[in-house]
């Protein structure tokens, strides 16, 4: 479809024409529509190929509800009872990406999804909370058809898997939770309102590195907020800006909701549920975790319960967790 160069006629096919389209863009809008439905598309477009599964790295597709889509991230092949992982909030599976792809590499199938307003998924206008959440994970599961799995929460993660047992206990094998928020009560009351500021973005870009600079000070001290000398926490830091960026770039998916899902989490009142879980349950953390020193309070919490504190090494922690997975 041109306007003018009739000097190339003779070139195009046979299905092909020339034709001036008015200057008007009133009647060329009209002229376009025309050709449009001279010439539709078939109805019938042809189905998406079905991706095949990766073990060295994460394939990547959608869910879809109500609200929009769910971002799935998995990797893996197996035939075993296979791993679903629910990342840290707010933020998405690229924080736990390596940690999926050695579980895959030791021959384990791995899914994480990532909850609505958080990383590659969609954002919603229901309000944030764990329940909500668990709603949403179990409407996903039954549509991807998972009917028993094993169950990996990560932090803020680790609420929505103690929510789904409380109601969900014959899909769940087995349960491993890292670094869960079991903070007491009152800390985790106290933190509701100060652990998540608002994001709003400036001209100068120093949201950004206040935000930077909040994640960094979790690993530095109790809580992030408090730099004084009483707050520092004294374990060796894990302060690696690549990991920090990657968190940074997770959570900016959806910077309007950091706060909501902060204060959604610190809302749930996770110590009060764990003692609904009665499926053989991994409580894990490495030092440098700021909610690593709040994991004993779980212990006494969970009846099948195996705790671990492990080196800042991936390999060793998929290992690790994978070998409590095979263990009968």
């Amino acid at each position: 479809l041109i306007k003018g160069f009739s000097l190339i006629k003779p070139l195009l096919p046979p299905d092909c024409w020339l034709e001036e389209i008015s200057a008007d863009k009133d009647k060329a809008a009209i002229r376009y529509h025309q050709i449009l439905q001279m010439h539709s598309a078939p109805m019938n477009a042809p189905g998406c190929p079905v991706q095949k599964p990766f073990v060295e790295r994460l394939s990547h597709t959608y869910i879809n509800h109500d609200f929009g889509q769910l971002a799935v991230h998995s990797a893996g092949i197996s035939e075993e009872v296979p791993l679903v992982v629910l990342p840290p909030l707010p933020g998405d599976s690229s924080v736990v990406s390596e940690l999926l792809t050695a579980l895959a590499k030791l021959g384990r199938h791995v899914i994480a999804i990532d909850m609505p307003g958080n990383g590659d998924s969609d954002n919603w206008m229901r309000p944030h909370s764990i329940p909500a959440y668990k709603a949403i994970l179990m409407e996903s599961l039954d549509k991807i058809g998972l009917r028993k799995f094993d169950l990996f929460g990560y932090q803020g993660g680790a609420s929505i898997a103690v929510e789904l047992l409380r109601e969900h206990q014959g899909c769940v094998r087995k349960l491993v939770l890292f670094s869960p928020l079991t903070m007491p009560d009152e800390v985790r009351l106290s933190l509701e309102t100060n652990y998540a500021l608002p994001i709003e973005p400036k001209w100068d870009g120093s949201h950004l590195i206040n935000l930077w600079f909040s994640l960094r000070n979790e690993l530095l001290f109790w809580p992030w907020y408090n730099e004084s000398i009483e707050s520092i926490r004294h374990v060796e830091p894990q302060v690696d800006p690549l990991v920090l960026s990657k968190k940074l770039t997770g959570i900016l998916k959806h910077y309007g909701n950091y706060q909501k899902v902060w204060q959604a989490v610190l809302a749930y009142p996770i110590l009060l549920h764990l003692k609904a879980i009665q499926v053989p349950s991994l409580l894990v953390t490495i030092e440098s975790d700021p909610f690593s020193r709040f994991l004993s309070n779980a212990e006494s919490m969970i009846e099948q319960v195996d705790s671990k504190v492990l080196e800042p090494d991936v390999k060793k922690i998929s290992a690790s967790i994978d070998s409590f997975l095979k263990n009968d």
